[in-house]
């Protein structure tokens, strides 16, 4: 009891739970093709998430999708909201989820 209570504390557990969440329900929220070009990497604070993308244009096409993505994503989540999306761009083998 006490092990889980200072686990419950911890605010790097609850970053870490939030993560896991949103990486298992990218796939779902933005289809199996776009979910290639593009992934979760991080939060970058508890609002900010931070997506990296395979090119320049494919970033540019998805700050139009934003306002599509952010209200299905968040509907996946339940208890954590996402308000705004962050494109980086990158190479999918360096992607380490």
């Amino acid at each position: 009891e006490i092990l889980r209570s200072l686990l419950l504390k911890n605010p790097n557990l609850k970053k870490h739970s939030q993560e896991t969440k949103i990486f298992q329900a990218w796939t779902k929220t933005v289809g199996e093709r776009l979910s290639q070009k593009c992934w979760p990497v991080r939060l970058i604070d508890n609002n900010t998430l931070l997506i990296a993308t395979q090119s320049s244009a494919w970033a540019h096409q998805l700050r139009f999708l934003e306002t599509k993505i952010l209200p299905k994503l968040n509907k996946e989540l339940n208890d954590c909201k996402i308000t705004r999306l962050v494109f980086k761009l990158t190479d999918q083998s360096a992607n380490t989820l």
